[in-house]
């Protein structure tokens, strides 16, 4: 748990969310352990080892923390060479370590004890936990950060740390970086992917700041394109999710934003798609995708237009998303309707991905006043026909023999 505002942010963040039956191993606390403990949030009763017991090396609080604390048989405190081991500390199951920075570098390395040449902190159990947890089954770590600091005018994402800052936590063992724009899951993944990642979580104005400091560090291609400059990546009201059936049992969907870090998993999504689906969607043949393609994909303006995908991968178990399935509608002002388009990979393909990430667009798009969907489509393409029909939303349908083309309109 540690001591600060970090601290006292997850408190009430759990305390909030009516969370049970947690556990703490950590290097120290303070006082809002009590509230914790109180409000039945922290019980210790399903901990993998030390059960009934708060394990730490010291606390540190008001005067009301130590009467707590004193010859309360709920706390244990020990050597920090136990507490600290990242042995001990990965039989925790489902272990989950919260720890803070000063600055992230656009590779993901983590300074979080000094300011350049001047030391702010010591480097604490940082690292320890990161590991023990990391290597805890179910577990995670995660570096929370504010995007900026000096009152806005710093960002604390930076194209590299500052001369002097000392690497705390290695881009290696680095797992997740939250800013209050969102969070970048960088364990497993490429460079180029990581800045992708923490630009999109980095201050608004900001954002192409880097973007143009990580194409002179050649970690993006130069033909990149620009952030959104206002927002985030992660609102809430876009998100969904779903479970299908698969040969393999009940498979858990999250329908999301797109975010330029999908680049790659779209790649995947097209190469793993058949002849047909690719032609029925892209109306050619194409036998590779283009840059300029792919980042149409997740270059929208999210004011009138809007791009989600349907992700899969347990990430308790450490999977790296994959999408399965792509939406996007774009908003003709003239005539208040947005076009749509969907993608599904052939083997998710009529498992009700499809029906979903509809609805998602069509509940996203009435909340922004859209009138209706419109959608063109090949007469061949007989299941997206037979789709769209059994949406039960289609309003109006035309066959032109001249275009080649079905074109349906259906309410919102």
């Amino acid at each position: 748990m540690g001591i600060g505002t970090l601290a006292r942010v997850v408190t009430e963040s759990l305390i909030k969310l009516e969370k049970k039956d947690l556990g703490i191993h950590t290097e120290t606390f303070s006082d809002n352990i009590i509230d914790l403990i109180e409000s039945g949030v922290v019980t210790n009763q399903k901990k993998s080892i030390n059960r009934g017991k708060v394990i730490a090396s010291f606390a540190m609080g008001t005067k009301k923390l130590y009467e707590y604390v004193n010859c309360n048989p709920a706390f244990e405190f020990r050597e920090t060479s136990y507490v600290n081991d990242p042995n001990v500390i990965t039989q925790n199951r489902k272990m989950v370590a919260i720890n803070s920075a000063l600055e992230v570098d656009l590779t993901g390395q983590v300074c979080s004890d000094s300011i350049g040449h001047s030391f702010y902190s010591g480097i604490g159990g940082q690292v320890d936990f990161i590991r023990g947890a990391s290597r805890s089954e179910g577990g995670k770590s995660m570096i929370c950060v504010k995007s900026t600091t000096m009152r806005g005018t710093v960002s604390k994402i930076v194209p590299r740390l500052s001369e002097g800052a000392g690497i705390v936590t290695t881009r290696g063992d680095v797992d997740v970086i939250i800013t209050e724009y969102g969070h970048a899951t960088l364990r497993g993944r490429i460079i180029r992917e990581r800045v992708l990642s923490l630009i999109a979580i980095a201050h608004p104005k900001f954002r192409n700041e880097l973007l143009e400091a990580a194409k002179s560090l050649k970690y993006v291609s130069d033909d990149q394109v620009p952030f959104i400059a206002r927002g985030t990546y992660f609102p809430i009201e876009y998100e969904s999710f779903t479970e299908i059936e698969m040969p393999e049992g009940l498979v858990t969907v999250h329908v999301r934003l797109i975010r330029p870090d999908d680049s790659d998993r779209i790649k995947e999504l097209f190469y793993g798609l058949s002849e047909d689906s690719i032609f029925f969607r892209f109306l050619t043949p194409l036998r590779m995708l283009r840059l300029q393609t792919l980042q149409e994909f997740y270059h929208v303006d999210q004011e009138s237009d809007i791009s989600i995908v349907a992700v899969v991968g347990d990430r308790e178990e450490g999977e790296c998303e994959k999408i399965v399935a792509a939406g996007r509608y774009l908003l003709d002002r003239s005539t208040n309707q947005a076009e749509f388009a969907l993608l599904v990979k052939d083997e998710y393909q009529n498992r009700g991905i499809g029906t979903h990430v509809l609805n998602q667009l069509m509940r996203i798009a009435k909340s922004k006043g859209v009138n209706a969907f419109i959608a063109y489509v090949h007469p061949k393409n007989v299941p997206m026909i037979n789709f769209i029909h059994r949406t039960n939303k289609l309003i109006e349908s035309r066959l032109s023999l001249e275009d080649n083309q079905h074109t349906f309109i259906l309410r919102l």
